[in-house]
């Protein structure tokens, strides 16, 4: 089943990175604290602009000698690039490490190391973040660190955000949870009251989901407690969003079905208040598919299969929207606009008719990989392993969705992750289990049977994993992955 948890976590960063900024040390450092707080307030609104901004920025910093925000800077410039492009963040990362062991600031120096530790969660690497984690808490343990109250409880809150997000994805989410209450006991130590309302807010709801894993009961107890910390301000934000999808998750699990509907249909209507992940939309439609299903509301489950399926048609329609823009801004331009209108229609139809021939084509090119695929398994050997009973426990594994199969699978095929990642290293977590499914031999069938998501699901999959990892067509999927 697809989960959202990523998205709280992301949240969470964005919002604990950026403040404290220290007190201006005159006039000239003044101006500069203010459109470096400005610059903060548009990385809220639009991040693009703000990074953007952030080289001129970082220029007046060095020729006022403004080291404090000169660090700040280049630490929010590891931020953008963390959700972006990870390996600039690699490199970016660096550079704060470097200038903050220049000046001798500790703080900063540990904040490199909270960045990194961050890259390797986005890379799937939760124990290299974790000693990143231990990196970051022993910086901050030695003689000359010094920093104010609110920045060391803010650096001290993302460390240990980070590390439950490691721990959970090592499927430790007891350890997760320890983490997380951790930050909170921070949290509660900072003196801004809103501040303090929104990262519990943003913690609790984080625990909810860890513990929804491990006990239904308090990860509804947990995702109470965000909701009692909510204003009606806040009802359209992504925490609120993020409370409704676990709410929905818990009670589906329940088969408090009527109560899963209704939370699943509120963050289904916050969507279009923010852009959350693709993931996390086909999560709304997948549960509600799924639980229309399970009640015999035929209808509404084909409502919501019909919406998962069309992501791809409307991820094809986003890649032309900075077309369409071009089109209507000359349109305003000239003169004739009726004319205009009809050719940019002609040219939209044009556009529309290229979309539907280009998923023609790939659902044809889908069929004939399967078919392929379908062939390649019924003359092939099952992966191979060290025995025989070694494959049928991993199969089983797989087949069931335990939790341990990752942590098996890994014994039996050590380097197999790795290899992956050095093809990919953006690749997450959901795509490298779906990889490992693949080298074991798995059918479509079998997949889908594993993931509780239908056929057609699973062939998008293996053409999006195709695209990640850069397999030409005429190579047959199945043949690369033995080969891996």
């Amino acid at each position: 089943m697809i989960r959202a948890h990523r998205i709280v976590i992301f949240i969470y960063i964005f919002f604990t990175s950026f403040f404290g900024l220290s007190q201006s040390n005159g006039i000239g450092a003044k101006t500069l604290e203010q459109l470096v707080v400005e610059n903060h307030g548009l990385l809220m609104k639009d991040p693009d602009k703000a990074f953007y901004d952030i080289d001129d920025l970082l220029d007046r910093a060095k020729k006022e000698g403004d080291k404090r925000s000169e660090l700040l800077l280049l630490s929010r410039r590891c931020w953008y690039l963390t959700n972006n492009d990870l390996k600039k963040a690699i490199d970016a990362t660096k550079k704060l490490q470097l200038k903050a062991e220049e000046y001798k600031d500790l703080h900063f120096t540990a904040t490199a190391h909270n960045h990194f530790s961050n890259i390797y969660l986005n890379s799937g690497l939760p124990k290299k973040a974790l000693e990143e984690f231990e990196a970051v808490m022993e910086d901050m343990g030695k003689a000359g660190y010094k920093a104010s109250k609110h920045d060391d409880c803010i650096l001290r809150t993302n460390a240990y955000s980070a590390a439950g997000s490691a721990y959970r994805e090592l499927n430790k989410p007891r350890e997760a949870a320890k983490m997380i209450l951790k930050a909170n006991e921070d949290i509660k130590q900072l003196e801004d009251s809103e501040y303090k309302r929104l990262l519990l807010r943003i913690n609790y709801s984080n625990l909810g989901e860890i513990y929804s894993r491990v006990d239904i009961d308090s990860a509804e107890n947990f995702v109470h407690q965000a909701i009692k910390l909510s204003q009606e301000k806040d009802s359209t934000d992504i925490i609120h969003f993020n409370t409704s999808m676990i709410l929905g998750y818990i009670n589906k699990e329940k088969k408090q079905y009527a109560e899963a509907i209704s939370h699943y249909k509120t963050a289904e209507s916050k969507i279009s208040y923010f852009n959350p992940s693709r993931e996390s939309i086909n999560s709304i439609y997948v549960n509600l598919y799924e639980i229309y299903k399970a009640t015999d509301s035929l209808e509404q489950a084909n409502h919501y299969l019909e919406k998962s399926q069309s992501s791809l048609l409307e991820e094809e329609q986003n890649k032309n929207r900075s077309l369409h823009k071009i089109i209507d801004d000359k349109l305003l331009e000239e003169k004739n606009y009726t004319v205009y209108v009809g050719i940019a229609s002609a040219i939209m139809l044009l556009i529309s008719l290229g979309i539907i021939l280009r998923l023609y084509l790939r659902n044809r090119l889908l069929e004939k990989q399967e078919r392929a695929d379908e062939a390649y398994l019924r003359v092939n050997q099952p992966a191979k392993v060290q025995d025989i009973d070694a494959y049928k426990r991993l199969a089983e594994l797989a087949r069931t969705d335990d939790q341990a199969f990752i942590i098996a699978f890994h014994d039996q095929f050590p380097g197999f992750y790795e290899k992956l990642l050095e093809i990919n290293p953006k690749l997450v977590e959901s795509e490298i289990k779906f990889c490992a499914f693949l080298k074991l031999k798995l059918s479509t069938k079998e997949i889908a049977q594993v993931q509780n998501i239908e056929p057609a699901t699973v062939k998008n999959k293996k053409n999006r994993i195709r695209k990640r990892l850069t397999i030409p067509a005429d190579v047959e999927l199945y043949y690369f992955f033995n080969q891996l």
